[in-house]
């Protein structure tokens, strides 16, 4: 394995990781609670951050990046989500 692959690799379980366990627990969180613990700002930059950045690295063909930005873009789009549902009530 190159040092490319292995740091490639590396990056893509640090990603994957981070928001599996970050915006998830973030995510769990707010649906016991039923109310956003995050501003709007902060939820829809992550989501585009994730949007633009798979789009780029795709392009690229970084391609050990991509699927810790779709998780965080999934996840990113259920706080959205939530924040429409319990904060300005968009959804009920």
């Amino acid at each position: 394995m190159t040092a490319e692959a292995f740091f490639g690799l590396l990056a893509m379980v640090a990603g994957c990781l981070t928001f599996i366990v970050g915006l998830s627990a973030q995510a769990l969180k707010q649906y016991r609670e039923k109310r956003c613990g995050i501003s709007i700002v902060f939820a829809g930059l992550g989501t585009a951050t994730c949007a633009i950045r798979i789009v780029y690295f795709s392009l690229s063909g970084a391609y050990w990046t991509i699927p810790p930005d779709v998780i965080g873009l999934m996840i990113s789009t259920v706080i959205l989500y939530q924040y429409g549902a319990y904060e300005r009530k968009w959804w009920k």
